[in-house]
Protein backbone atom coordinates (compact mmCIF):
# COMPACT_ATOMS: atom_id res chain seq x y z
CA UNK A 1 0.00 0.00 0.00
CA UNK A 2 2.84 2.28 0.85
CA UNK A 3 4.37 1.68 -2.61
CA UNK A 4 1.04 2.51 -4.20
CA UNK A 5 0.86 5.84 -2.38
CA UNK A 6 4.44 6.61 -3.32
CA UNK A 7 3.68 5.70 -6.94
CA UNK A 8 0.58 7.94 -6.98
CA UNK A 9 2.56 10.80 -5.44
CA UNK A 10 5.23 10.46 -8.14
CA UNK A 11 2.62 10.43 -10.90
CA UNK A 12 0.99 13.53 -9.44
CA UNK A 13 4.33 15.26 -9.06
CA UNK A 14 5.28 14.75 -12.71
CA UNK A 15 1.85 15.18 -14.27
CA UNK A 16 1.17 18.70 -12.92
CA UNK A 17 4.13 20.24 -14.79
CA UNK A 18 3.24 18.19 -17.87
CA UNK A 19 -0.34 19.55 -17.79
CA UNK A 20 0.98 23.07 -17.31
CA UNK A 21 3.34 22.59 -20.25
CA UNK A 22 0.48 21.26 -22.43
CA UNK A 23 -1.66 24.26 -21.51
CA UNK A 24 1.20 26.66 -22.24
CA UNK A 25 1.84 25.00 -25.62
CA UNK A 26 -1.86 25.21 -26.52
CA UNK A 27 -1.90 28.90 -25.61
CA UNK A 28 1.23 29.52 -27.69
CA UNK A 29 -0.26 27.64 -30.68
CA UNK A 30 -3.47 29.68 -30.45
CA UNK A 31 -1.49 32.93 -30.30
CA UNK A 32 0.59 31.88 -33.33
CA UNK A 33 -2.58 31.10 -35.28
CA UNK A 34 -4.03 34.53 -34.51
CA UNK A 35 -0.78 36.19 -35.58
CA UNK A 36 -0.62 34.09 -38.77
CA UNK A 37 -4.25 34.73 -39.66
CA UNK A 38 -4.58 36.96 -42.69
CA UNK A 39 -7.64 39.10 -43.24
CA UNK A 40 -8.62 40.83 -46.44
CA UNK A 41 -11.30 43.49 -46.72
CA UNK A 42 -13.91 42.28 -49.21
CA UNK A 43 -16.09 44.88 -50.90
CA UNK A 44 -19.27 44.32 -52.85
CA UNK A 45 -21.14 47.02 -54.72
CA UNK A 46 -24.58 47.28 -56.27
CA UNK A 47 -25.74 50.04 -58.58
CA UNK A 48 -29.29 50.37 -59.74
CA UNK A 49 -31.80 52.66 -61.33
CA UNK A 50 -35.55 52.87 -61.35
CA UNK A 51 -38.00 54.20 -63.85
CA UNK A 52 -41.51 55.44 -63.19
CA UNK A 53 -44.42 56.69 -65.24
CA UNK A 54 -42.88 55.86 -68.61
CA UNK A 55 -45.65 55.56 -71.16
CA UNK A 56 -45.34 52.37 -73.15
CA UNK A 57 -47.05 49.75 -75.27
CA UNK A 58 -47.22 46.74 -72.93
CA UNK A 59 -45.88 44.48 -75.67
CA UNK A 60 -42.73 46.60 -75.92
CA UNK A 61 -41.89 46.93 -72.21
CA UNK A 62 -39.24 44.19 -72.14
CA UNK A 63 -37.53 45.65 -75.21
CA UNK A 64 -37.45 49.10 -73.53
CA UNK A 65 -35.92 47.62 -70.37
CA UNK A 66 -33.34 45.74 -72.43
CA UNK A 67 -32.45 49.04 -74.14
CA UNK A 68 -32.04 50.75 -70.75
CA UNK A 69 -29.77 47.89 -69.60
CA UNK A 70 -27.70 48.17 -72.80
CA UNK A 71 -27.38 51.93 -72.30
CA UNK A 72 -26.28 51.35 -68.69
CA UNK A 73 -23.69 48.78 -69.82
CA UNK A 74 -22.14 51.35 -72.18
CA UNK A 75 -22.00 53.89 -69.36
CA UNK A 76 -20.42 51.32 -67.04
CA UNK A 77 -17.56 50.84 -69.49
CA UNK A 78 -17.15 54.60 -69.69
CA UNK A 79 -16.99 54.74 -65.86
CA UNK A 80 -14.23 52.10 -65.74
CA UNK A 81 -16.38 49.24 -64.43
CA UNK A 82 -14.69 45.93 -65.26
CA UNK A 83 -17.56 43.56 -64.43
CA UNK A 84 -21.25 44.43 -64.59
CA UNK A 85 -23.84 41.72 -63.93
CA UNK A 86 -27.59 42.16 -63.76
CA UNK A 87 -28.48 41.21 -60.20
CA UNK A 88 -32.25 41.69 -60.62
CA UNK A 89 -34.90 43.62 -62.45
CA UNK A 90 -38.62 44.10 -62.05
CA UNK A 91 -41.32 46.05 -63.80
CA UNK A 92 -45.06 46.49 -63.93
CA UNK A 93 -47.46 48.04 -66.42
CA UNK A 94 -50.88 49.46 -65.81
CA UNK A 95 -53.54 51.34 -67.76
CA UNK A 96 -53.78 55.08 -67.26
CA UNK A 97 -57.48 54.80 -66.41
CA UNK A 98 -59.97 52.12 -65.43
CA UNK A 99 -61.36 51.64 -68.94
CA UNK A 100 -57.89 51.04 -70.35
CA UNK A 101 -58.53 53.62 -73.06
CA UNK A 102 -57.51 57.21 -73.55
CA UNK A 103 -57.75 59.81 -70.85
CA UNK A 104 -60.41 62.56 -70.87
CA UNK A 105 -59.89 65.48 -73.20
CA UNK A 106 -57.01 65.61 -75.65
CA UNK A 107 -55.46 62.15 -76.01
CA UNK A 108 -52.78 63.12 -78.51
CA UNK A 109 -49.46 61.46 -77.72
CA UNK A 110 -50.91 59.13 -75.12
CA UNK A 111 -49.73 56.04 -77.02
CA UNK A 112 -51.35 52.90 -75.75
CA UNK A 113 -52.37 54.53 -72.50
CA UNK A 114 -50.10 52.35 -70.35
CA UNK A 115 -47.60 53.36 -67.71
CA UNK A 116 -44.68 51.24 -66.59
CA UNK A 117 -42.37 51.38 -63.65
CA UNK A 118 -39.65 49.20 -62.26
CA UNK A 119 -35.99 48.92 -61.45
CA UNK A 120 -32.75 47.27 -62.54
CA UNK A 121 -29.91 46.39 -60.14
CA UNK A 122 -26.35 45.46 -61.07
CA UNK A 123 -23.39 43.97 -59.23
CA UNK A 124 -20.33 46.11 -59.98
CA UNK A 125 -16.62 45.22 -59.86
CA UNK A 126 -14.43 46.85 -58.77
CA UNK A 127 -16.55 48.25 -55.98
CA UNK A 128 -14.54 51.48 -56.05
CA UNK A 129 -16.17 52.34 -59.40
CA UNK A 130 -19.76 52.13 -58.10
CA UNK A 131 -19.96 55.83 -57.29
CA UNK A 132 -18.51 56.85 -60.66
CA UNK A 133 -20.97 54.60 -62.47
CA UNK A 134 -23.98 55.89 -60.47
CA UNK A 135 -22.91 59.50 -61.08
CA UNK A 136 -22.61 58.91 -64.81
CA UNK A 137 -26.03 57.22 -64.88
CA UNK A 138 -27.51 60.24 -63.10
CA UNK A 139 -25.86 62.65 -65.53
CA UNK A 140 -27.51 60.75 -68.38
CA UNK A 141 -30.97 61.01 -66.84
CA UNK A 142 -31.21 57.72 -64.95
CA UNK A 143 -32.65 57.76 -61.43
CA UNK A 144 -29.56 55.97 -60.03
CA UNK A 145 -28.60 54.66 -56.60
CA UNK A 146 -25.71 52.61 -55.24
CA UNK A 147 -24.47 50.88 -52.12
CA UNK A 148 -21.14 49.39 -51.10
CA UNK A 149 -20.71 46.75 -48.38
CA UNK A 150 -17.38 45.74 -46.87
CA UNK A 151 -16.39 42.94 -44.49
CA UNK A 152 -13.19 41.24 -43.36
CA UNK A 153 -12.61 37.75 -44.78
CA UNK A 154 -10.08 35.92 -42.61
CA UNK A 155 -8.44 32.56 -43.28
Amino acid sequence: MRNSLLFLALIGLFSVPALAEDRAMATARAAAQVEAQECVLQETANVGFNFNGTESDPLQIKAKIDKKIDDARALAKEAGVETLEVQSYNYSAYANNSSGGCCEGDCAGSGSGYQMNGSVNFTVKPAAKAGDFAALLSQKGFNANFNVNAYNQCN
